[in-house]
């Protein structure tokens, strides 16, 4: 099982480790050549995974991993997820959805709303968080959106990312490698 997506990895742009059998790797340019460049996405069966279109978790659904790479994602009432991670969007956290353990946005916002829980971390990297009255965060709830100098440090951390040729791969295209 891969680790929970490790902050100082993201700040330091050299690896980012998704949740559960979705795996992410992102390099900045120059560190290695054609790999350093490459972003993949691992689809396990129970996860749901989307690239540049908005993804909906619909009501009562249940899931692993929700993963969006330039796309928001929204977690319908009664739909119960174990993580969320988007990358260059939004997510959203309907009254009555369950995300068991961690929601992470990097380049967006997040928002849970009143009734809805996160059983561990909220965290927005580039973005904002609301958690509304009555919603229900277990574990640590973190924010923040900043520029260095007058430079989008979010913009910056997107671009050195490398999403925009991002590819999802299942088992059966990784044997086929």
């Amino acid at each position: 099982m891969v680790p929970s997506l490790p902050l100082a990895a993201v700040l330091s742009l050299h690896a980012l480790a998704l949740p559960g059998r979705g795996e992410f790797l992102a390099q900045a340019s120059g560190t290695g050549g054609d790999e350093a460049d490459r972003c993949v996405i691992q689809k396990g069966p129970h996860d749901l995974v989307s690239r540049d279109a908005p993804l909906v978790v619909p009501e009562n659904a249940h899931a692993e991993d929700v993963v969006a790479v330039r796309g928001d994602v929204t977690v319908r009432r009664g739909a119960v997820v174990k993580k969320v991670v988007v990358l260059a969007g939004s997510v959203r956290i309907e009254s009555g959805a369950t995300v068991d353990e961690d929601v992470i946005a990097i380049g967006g916002d997040v928002r849970v709303a009143p009734g809805a829980k996160v059983g561990k971390t909220a965290m927005a990297i580039g973005g904002r968080l609301d958690a509304r009255p009555g919603s229900h965060i277990e574990g640590s709830s973190l924010a923040f959106d900043f520029s260095i100098d007058g430079m989008d440090v979010k913009a910056k951390v997107l671009k050195e990312l490398h999403l925009e040729g991002c590819e999802i791969e299942t088992e059966q295209t990784a044997e086929k490698r």
